[in-house]
């Protein structure tokens, strides 16, 4: 997570979990946080996880997540192979 935190999806199993794959300079992604942001609040039961796919992510997370206050958690993939 950008809290430095590893996520290990192994760990969920059996959870619901909501996998969301975005970027940070992307209109689309960014447009779609809203209906995302609305799925998390109004289903506290699955675990919803935003991840940040693209180069510099770990520097991008942090400015993200407090520029939109999201309800969910985002991270990135350190070795970059998502």
């Amino acid at each position: 997570m950008a809290d430095g935190r590893l996520v290990e999806l192994g760990d969920q199993r059996g959870s619901k979990v909501l996998v969301v794959v975005l970027a940070t300079y992307d209109g689309v992604s960014q447009a779609a946080m809203r209906s995302v942001s609305r799925f998390a609040r109004d289903h506290q039961e699955v675990l919803v996880l935003g991840i940040v796919a693209e180069p510099d992510a770990a520097r991008f997370v942090p400015i993200y997540e407090e520029a939109l206050a999201l309800p969910f958690a985002l991270t990135y993939d350190p070795g970059s192979t998502i």
